[in-house]
């Protein structure tokens, strides 16, 4: 049985969908715990699970974003490659192995000139 593209992006979706939903139940859940019943250990809990999550989300995104760039490169498509190590670094700078293998890809800046000393 073979799964086809649009049978594997729908799944990816729900799977993503049901990540956001029980991201959004953790954080009501934690709400009610803090307003509701003022059980604000229950509460740190609910919300760390949530930040838990986050942090996993941003690493896939990055990783994603990097394997993308090492395709550009791959395929010679040096301005798409730049652009999206670019986006590693600046907008994951906290995923520090991947910016840091990111920024090597990057044109080196060119030194500033000197001022006139």
């Amino acid at each position: 049985m073979r799964i086809t593209l649009a049978t594997a992006i729908l799944m990816l979706a729900a799977g993503s969908c049901a990540a956001q939903d029980k991201m959004a139940e953790a954080i009501r859940k934690g709400i009610v715990e803090e307003d509701t019943n003022h059980n604000l250990s229950a509460a740190i809990e609910d919300y760390q699970s949530v930040v838990a999550q986050y942090d996993g989300e941003r690493q896939a995104a990055a990783t994603a974003l990097f394997r993308l760039a090492e395709c550009y490169r791959k395929l010679g498509k040096n301005d798409q490659a730049t652009a999206a190590y670019k986006r590693v670094v600046q907008e994951f700078a906290d995923q520090t192995k991947l910016a840091e293998q990111s920024r090597s890809h990057l044109p080196k800046a060119p030194a500033a000139a000197n001022s006139g000393r």
